[in-house]
C-alpha cells in the first residue's frame, strides 16, 4: 500500500465511509465516491481495516455477543422505563391520590429501535432498494438479490 491508500484505511476505520475517508486522506473531492469504492476493492485494503477493527474490538472487549446483549438491555429499559431526574439528578415525585410516586420515562422509538437492530443483526429483515429499469418497470429486491445482475453495486448501495 502506498502512504495516500495507509491514510484511506485509517480514515476509514473511524466512521466506515469509503467515500469520506477518501476524501480526507487527500484523493479528490469530486471523485470520493468512485475512489472509497475503487480502494475498497483491493484485498490488501480490505485486510488491513479488518485488522484494525479486529484491533479495536479486542481492545474494547467488544464482540457481536456483546452487541446483542446491549440491544436486549436498551429494549427492556426502554420499555421499563427510567426515573425521570430533576436538574439536581433528584427522583421526581407526583402527589396520586395522597400518595408520592416516581415518576418514569419510557422510550417505545428506542425499544423499536433496538428491536429493528437486533432483527437485521438476526438476519430476520431483509433491506430492499427500489430501483428502476429501463422500460419504467420497478423491481424491489435486496442487495444479496442484486448482486448476481450486477457487477458494481455501489450506487445502489451508496
Amino acid at each position: 500500500m502506498n502512504l495516500k491508500q495507509k491514510q484511506f484505511v485509517a480514515e476509514y476505520v473511524g466512521d466506515h465511509n469509503a467515500t469520506k475517508a477518501a476524501v480526507r486522506a487527500g484523493y479528490a473531492e469530486s471523485r470520493g465516491k468512485q475512489t472509497g469504492y475503487r480502494l475498497m476493492q483491493k484485498p490488501e485494503i480490505v485486510q488491513a481495516i479488518e485488522r484494525l477493527d479486529a484491533e479495536r474490538r479486542e481492545r474494547l472487549g467488544v464482540s457481536a455477543d456483546w452487541v446483542v446483549e446491549q440491544w436486549v438491555t436498551v429494549y427492556e429499559k426502554s420499555l421499563v422505563g427510567l426515573p425521570r431526574t430533576d436538574r439536581d439528578g433528584k427522583q421526581v415525585r407526583v402527589e396520586v391520590d395522597g400518595e408520592s410516586v416516581m415518576v418514569y420515562d419510557w422510550s417505545p422509538a428506542g425499544a423499536n429501535k433496538a428491536l429493528e437492530q437486533l432483527a437485521k443483526h438476526l438476519g430476520m429483515q431483509v433491506e430492499r432498494k427500489e430501483v428502476s429499469i429501463t422500460g419504467g418497470v420497478v423491481y424491489k429486491l435486496s442487495l444479496d438479490e442484486l448482486t448476481p445482475y450486477s457487477g458494481d453495486l455501489s450506487d445502489v448501495a451508496g
